[in-house]
Formats: structure tokens, sequence, C-alpha cells
């Protein structure tokens, strides 16, 4: 399956904003002292930053 470069973009800017807010919430976890969340949250952001 061929996508279209609209149908790209979208993608891309899915997956960048899903990095973003996993980035978010690990900042938000690592303040509150949630280190393993904090990790799990920053694997996420760099996997869905990575993918687009």
């Amino acid at each position: 399956m061929s996508l279209n470069e609209e149908d790209r973009i979208t993608i891309v800017r899915y997956r960048i904003e899903r990095a973003e807010n996993a980035f978010l919430q690990a900042k938000a976890n690592f303040k509150m002292g949630f280190v393993e969340v904090t990790a799990n949250r920053l694997y996420y952001a760099a996997y869905y930053r990575s993918s687009s």
C-alpha cells in the first residue's frame, strides 16, 4: 500500500504529537519521583519520534 503525500504528512504530525505528549508526561512523572514511569515515557517519546 502506498500513501499519498497528504496522508504521510498527517501520519508524521500525529507521531510527532504523540512523541511530544509522551515527553511532557515523562517530565511530569520525573518531577513526582516516578523514575520507572519516566523511563517508559522517554522510551515511547523516542519510539514515536523515530517512526515519524
